[in-house]
């Protein structure tokens, strides 16, 4: 598994330690890894075994292990930044960041460096987040964790050749740095560097055989060869390793559905919620059983099971969620031919952000959302007048937040737009800017590329999009008709 919970915390590593403690004598830390300051010796070994077990993708324990280090030292502001990375869903992850920001102000300058990367993660400030990460690296450049989390932002906004070069250095510094094998073997796979990928991640096994995320991790890359019968067997093993590895039977699950084996699919995606003690990994696995009707052809099945999620979300008071299953509503409804639905999806959206006590920065990245959906459903509507006024209000919102992967999603809106509008090029060119990871994307280009008569280059594109295998919510809704154009082109 290469990511976090949720889309804000994607790295799989922290900042190495030089200890400032009143306790301990600096004399004896190395001085080109980053400082960390606690006034609790108790408080530091929890932290340091915490972030072992971020390290290791063992959440839970983490984050419990992260708690009672700020029960010890409630100033203790990294803790609550490991906290925010480890906790199960937004509102946790949300007040812990919230925690380290405030006390920020008893760290020290690096400290204050890497919370406020962290934090503008949070607000969707791109620019911000590169700004403070290459100061961090000037700092510490041979600080093999500041190097991790330098590659994991570059994998992020899918510069996967930076992120390589800074994973690669980390494993000079330190070759038995597991983390780095992992990130190091996602990249790997991203640039279709498959006998390094698979090199990567056994050694990362070796290195940890007693963990089950480099079980996970290798059966996720065997997943994405089509290998499904040695995935499984990874991601069994991983269970065996650790059987509160629940994810491992979302893996389980994502194998099953491109077997075409949906009621077993659903019923992997159904132990992770009967076994899962937490909320957001009950409502991870809602949202894939919802994926695998899609996938299934099923979409009245698959909003009902949106609905589901929706409701148990809000019964939980996990406000974002409930306004992001609108979202996902309005995507569904847009590319399965009733967008009108889709924008009412969009405007009870809309009407529950108004109303919702969050903070600021957080009703701002949703409304960035919002504005992208209201747009697109629009697009698709044929309502191109409309869907331009709007689009200039959210071009501006995104040119002034610059935040990298909101230019990408506003480059793909403005080529559905040239798409619609049949101006080819203009659409091709739009979507060169956009997500190049995204099977959405790429179903989009072959259209264009199809209406041109480039049918080679249509035909390309539709034979990658069905034979991807990573299951999320663009390639459900394009896969099948991907499928049908290979048929037909």
């Amino acid at each position: 598994m290469k990511s976090k919970r949720f889309t804000l915390f994607t790295g799989m590593g922290m900042s190495i330690i030089l200890i400032l403690l009143l306790l301990f004598s600096c004399s004896k830390i190395p001085k080109n890894e980053m400082l960390i300051t606690t006034q609790s010796k108790e408080a530091l070994k929890l932290f340091l075994d915490g972030r072992d077990k971020f390290d290791n993708l063992e959440f839970q324990q983490a984050y419990d292990l992260l708690s009672k280090a700020t029960e010890l030292d409630s100033n203790f502001a990294l803790a609550y930044v490991y906290q925010a990375l480890n906790a199960d869903n937004f509102n946790e992850g949300l007040r812990a960041i919230n925690n380290a920001t405030k006390m920020a102000v008893n760290a020290s300058e690096s400290e204050k460096l890497f919370i406020g990367f962290f934090k503008a993660n949070f607000d969707g400030d791109g620019v911000k987040q590169k700004e403070l990460i290459e100061q961090l690296l000037t700092m510490y450049p041979e600080d093999k964790r500041i190097l991790l989390w330098a590659g994991n932002q570059k994998y992020n906004t899918n510069n996967f050749q930076k992120a390589k070069e800074y994973f690669e250095k980390a494993l000079l510094l330190d070759e038995n740095f597991s983390p780095v094998y992992n990130m190091l073997g996602y990249t790997y796979a991203a640039l279709e560097e498959n006998e390094k990928a698979e090199e990567t991640f056994k050694k990362y096994i070796s290195l940890i055989p007693d963990k089950s995320n480099p079980y996970d991790s290798y059966a996720e890359f065997l997943l994405k060869l089509r290998k499904y019968d040695e995935s499984i067997q990874q991601y069994r093993k991983a269970l065996e390793v650790d059987p509160s590895f629940i994810l491992a039977y979302n893996g389980i699950g994502n194998n099953y559905i491109f077997m075409g084996e949906f009621d077993l699919a659903r019923n992997s995606y159904q132990q992770r919620f009967d076994k899962a003690p937490q909320i957001g990994d009950k409502l991870g696995s809602l949202y894939f059983q919802a994926l695998s009707y899609i996938h299934q052809g099923d979409i009245n099945a698959a909003l009902a099971k949106f609905n589901e999620r929706r409701e148990l979300a809000q019964k939980e008071n996990q406000i974002t969620t409930v306004i992001a299953s609108h979202l996902i509503d309005a995507n569904v409804l847009a590319e399965s031919g009733k967008p009108a639905e889709g924008l009412k999806s969009v405007q009870t959206a809309m009407e529950l952000l108004k109303n919702a006590q969050l903070e600021d920065w957080v009703k701002e990245n949703l409304t960035v959302a919002l504005m992208q959906l209201n747009c697109y459903c629009k697009i698709q509507n044929k309502k191109f007048d409309a869907a331009k006024t709007d689009m200039d209000k959210y071009k501006q919102l995104v040119e002034k937040r610059q935040d990298p992967l909101e230019i990408m999603q506003l480059e793909g809106t403005l080529g559905c737009l040239a798409l619609k509008e049949k101006q080819y090029d203009n659409a091709l060119q739009h979507f060169a800017k956009s997500n190049n990871q995204s099977p959405l994307t790429w179903y989009q280009m072959a259209l264009a590329y199809e209406q041109k008569g480039d049918t080679e280059n249509a035909r390309k594109l539709f034979q990658k999009i069905s034979t991807w295998t990573t299951n999320d919510l663009d390639l459900a809704l394009v896969r099948n008709s991907a499928i049908n154009k290979l048929k037909s082109i």
